[in-house]
């Protein structure tokens, strides 16, 4: 069930009060609120909720890209530089799923980044990564 109403935020005041759109899904289990501009009074409550699902969907991939590739700083400020780095993440991210059939998670990437600068060896890198040595 989908419900949205027109609601203020803010003081008594009605002249310092903040006119939002509150819409309401009912799950099965639970319930989702989702706060809007009241310009947005064109769009169905269902398309508000289907927009707010894709978006809840790209902050997903991007914290994953920050927290299980390890990428939390950007090594570069142009948009071709951030653009690349995330390249490389996911380049990396999907050739360490072809090699172990498994996504990759935060500890591979980590022992990877430990091996590249000489902390950990090949032998302690395959045990992390749950592999032979010969196929590394």
């Amino acid at each position: 069930m989908i419900s949205d109403a027109l609601v203020e935020l803010g003081t008594r005041n009605r002249d310092r009060s903040i006119p939002l759109r509150l819409v309401r899904i009912l799950g099965e289990e639970s319930q989702l609120l989702l706060v809007t501009d009241k310009e947005s009074e064109e769009l169905s409550a269902e398309l508000i909720g289907l927009i707010y699902r894709n978006r809840w969907q790209i902050e997903l991939f991007f914290k994953w890209i920050k927290c299980i590739l390890g990428c939390r700083h950007w090594l570069a400020e142009s948009p071709r530089g951030v653009a690349t780095q995330v390249y490389l993440a996911l380049i990396a991210a999907l050739l360490l799923q072809n090699r172990t059939g498994r996504r990759p998670g935060k500890r591979a990437m980590e022992m990877i980044r430990f091996y590249l600068v000489g902390y950990a060896d090949l032998d302690e890198l395959c045990g992390a990564l749950g592999i032979k040595k010969n196929q590394a």
